[in-house]
């Protein structure tokens, strides 16, 4: 009995309710739609303290506030060791795959390189890479996300890479490299004998994958000086947006036009919307200044971006190094970051992309007030009680297949209202008339589905290559673009 209460204690403490401390440059990701998973990051820009803990939010409950005292962030399980600037995607149906990383101080190698964290069982484990002459990416800064088309495939692009476990970061990448969590196999080529060229390497960057196609906004380009045998940094043009195409294993420029973006690192870009985007945050390259433009849309077209400038009242500010989820169909969750004042936050703001509004509370439903920052008008919260917390979470209704059903039924509600008007007039025009009826075919009537016919214009040609420097052989050179110390 003894036993079992102090299991239980250790239970309630590891799953306890609690705010997460201020950082930035950590990660978020859902997962199983309606749990958000945060791990690890720094504690600001100065002097910073690496941390190792995990934290879990439940989105299965509406809140009236996510920042207050009472929210359902739950502590979990910590990392293995302190981490950050690693890339983190979700991994089967209750976990995430983590990758890579500064480790417990920059400059030092990682215990492990991989790693996957089960929800269900709130445990982590150590991906041994499958091919062992292929794990040599310990990726600082690079950014990842999963294949579209095999789940179980994520693309881990840009960032600086060891040439070997443990070695000092100083080569940065500009080709994909693909693993997958399930099998923990490195695949030097996304498919059997064909190995894509690379683009010029970026760090401090953001990735979405639309329909197979990778995009790259923004961050910082790295170009090897062969004089001084070093990797110089320049800003990228959010004008100059590199997409991989993930079936045609090609790069292309995309076509870009609108309002563009000044030039940012450590944004986040999320799919909102109907082939569109959320570009939130960034600072100024080279600086800890978060950019004073923070917020734009990105329709995106086949290979074309256009950018809207956004100016919303309210909100989180101005930031940089924070994360950013979708949940459902227009709702991005923004956690953390650095502000203008130099400080890391911990806050959560809510933006609904359908209403161009910031909001602390959260709905399932995705409906929110335009007068009340409470989930759909309401002024109470379904908050869990802490008793009830958990590290697994069964799946939600779909947010967008609610919006279809309240649609449908207020189509079929107004059709029968019509109906009835209709018929009330014809019997007032048959009485007084006497007139013989001709019937009239009626025009097709447009169903609003909410989707936009999207025209796909013609690809451009593929942007030639900068200079690189000299060939490097052996397996490394599938993965790594020049290692300086060769030159």
């Amino acid at each position: 009995m003894k036993k079992r209460s102090l299991v239980l204690v250790a239970l309630l403490i590891q799953l306890s309710l609690a705010i997460p401390s201020p950082r930035y440059k950590g990660g978020c990701v859902l997962v199983n739609k309606n749990k958000v998973y945060c791990a690890g990051g720094q504690s600001g820009p100065t002097s910073p303290t690496y941390q190792s803990d995990l934290y879990g939010l439940d989105l299965s409950h509406d809140y009236t506030d996510l920042n207050s005292l009472n929210n359902a962030w739950t502590t979990l399980a910590p990392l293995t060791e302190a981490n950050s600037e690693f890339v983190m995607v979700p991994s089967g149906t209750n976990g995430f795959f983590i990758n890579g990383g500064t480790g417990s101080a920059n400059g030092k190698p990682l215990q492990y390189q991989s790693l996957v964290y089960n929800g269900a069982t709130n445990t982590w484990t150590n991906l041994v890479a499958a091919n062992a002459t292929n794990s040599l990416a310990q990726a600082k800064g690079a950014v990842g996300t999963i294949d579209s088309l095999d789940l179980n495939d994520v693309y881990i692009w840009g960032g600086v890479l060891d040439a070997s476990i443990g070695s000092v970061n100083t080569t940065y990448s500009g080709t994909f490299l693909v693993m997958n969590p399930t099998t923990g196999t490195w695949s030097p080529s996304l498919v059997k004998g064909t190995t894509p060229l690379g683009w010029t390497p970026r760090i401090g960057h953001a990735m979405l994958n639309s329909f197979s196609t990778i995009s790259v906004f923004g961050g910082q380009e790295a170009r090897y000086d062969t004089i001084s045998r070093t990797y110089i940094l320049s800003p990228a043009s959010m004008s100059s947006i590199p997409q991989f195409d993930t079936i045609l294993l090609a790069w292309r420029l995309a076509n870009v036009t609108g309002d563009i973006p000044t030039p940012r690192t450590y944004h986040t870009v999320n799919s909102a919307g109907v082939f569109q985007a959320l570009l939130y945050g960034g600072a100024t390259p080279g600086t800890n200044t978060p950019v004073t433009d923070p917020l734009y849309q990105a329709r995106l077209s086949g290979n074309s971006v256009e950018w809207t400038k956004l100016s919303v009242t309210g909100g989180p500010g101005p930031r940089f190094g924070h994360s950013a989820v979708t949940f459902g169909y227009n709702t991005v969750l923004v956690i953390g970051g650095v502000d203008t004042t130099g400080a890391a936050k911990s806050d959560v703001n809510v933006y609904s992309f359908s209403q161009k509004q910031w909001r602390t509370s959260f709905a399932t439903s995705e409906f929110y007030s335009y007068t009340s920052n409470s989930p759909n008008g309401n002024s109470s919260s379904n908050v869990p009680p802490s008793g009830s917390s958990s590290s697994s979470y069964s799946g939600g209704s779909s947010p967008f297949a609610l919006q279809q059903g309240i649609a449908g039924g207020i189509g079929a509600g107004g059709f029968v209202f019509l109906g009835l008007i209709g018929l009330g007039l014809y019997l007032a025009v048959e009485k007084k008339n006497k007139q013989t009826l001709v019937d009239h075919p009626l025009d097709p009537l447009t169903h609003g589905d909410g989707y936009t016919k999207i025209e796909v214009s013609p690809s451009i040609d593929d942007r030639p290559l900068p200079p690189a420097p000299a060939m490097q052989t052996g397996e490394a050179a599938s993965y790594l673009q020049h290692h300086p110390s060769n030159h």
